[in-house]
């Protein structure tokens, strides 16, 4: 008995540590083409793509911060961001998963000044990439759909 008791709140801080990924936006429940979704996702980017990984089902964006309703490349600054963004499913219907993560610069007291050291993440600046992939899924592409937009008389 007295080694359960021991082992729950190892237990409990492992199940909790496994759920909590971390402050992000999804959407879900996606019906369309995974070109479709990939050309959304890639025209929503902050500044451009940095990279891609899994036949570009995770894109990494170029390093950015927020300013007045935009994003500004950040070179040199204390502060950083960088949008992750993943593409989950095998098939039909898709989700996508958003992260920002917060970099800062490090001190003088760490092994080097321009090296970024994690700061967290940016649940905000998550939810603006959602808005804008939701606006580029709901635009009408040209072109695509021909069959079913196709009229007999």
């Amino acid at each position: 008995m007295s080694r359960i008791k021991l082992l729950l709140p190892f237990v409990i801080l492992l199940v909790s540590g496994c759920a909590s990924w971390g402050s992000g936006a999804r959407l879900v429940d996606i019906d369309r083409p995974l070109a479709q979704i990939k050309r959304a996702v890639l025209s929503s980017v902050p500044l451009g793509v940095r990279a891609t990984e899994d036949a570009g089902m995770q894109v990494y964006s170029k390093y950015f911060r927020a300013g007045k309703g935009k994003f500004i490349p950040s070179h040199s600054y204390k502060f950083r961001n960088y949008a992750h963004i993943l593409i989950r499913g095998g098939r039909r219907p898709y989700s996508i998963e958003i992260y920002v993560y917060r970099e800062r610069k490090g001190s003088a007291s760490e092994q080097s000044a321009s090296i970024y050291v994690p700061d967290g993440q940016d649940e905000k600046l998550a939810k603006v990439i959602r808005k804008r992939i939701k606006e580029q899924l709901s635009k009408r592409r040209e072109g695509s759909d021909i069959i079913d937009d196709f009229r007999v008389f």
